[in-house]
Formats: structure tokens, sequence, C-alpha cells
């Protein structure tokens, strides 16, 4: 009974995601222009969707940005 329980308690802790405040900088290719966006109580896979489907659309087309988060 013990180790149904233990393994229970571990599955819970695996599944359960840490929330923090996230920080995503991106910078435009060909310009030292960067753009700082905090994203607050969001788990890591979040922040990855989040920071990284960014994109810079100046009147008809789409600049090239590279995105980090930490």
């Amino acid at each position: 009974m013990k180790k149904v329980l233990i393994t229970g308690v571990l599955a819970v802790l695996a599944m359960s995601s840490c929330k923090k405040d996230r920080t995503c900088t991106c910078t435009t290719a060909g310009s030292t222009t960067t753009d700082v966006k905090t994203y607050t109580s969001v788990t890591k896979g979040q922040m990855k969707a989040n920071c990284y489907s960014y994109t810079l659309k100046i009147d008809t087309y789409t600049e090239e940005v590279t995105c980090k988060f930490e």
C-alpha cells in the first residue's frame, strides 16, 4: 500500500508545473532593436509557445525576429 501511495504522490508532483514570471527578449534582424516582454505566472511550455511565436509586422512584410526566454 505504501508503494502505491508514494507512486501516486510522485506522479502528481511530476505532472504539476511550476508557474512563475518569465521574460522574453526578442531582437530584430539587421537592427539593434530589442523588445522585452514579461509574462506572469506561466509554465515553461506556455512561455516557449508565446516567446517563439513572436513576429514583428511592419506594413505588408514581416521582420525576422530572434527570441529567447529566461
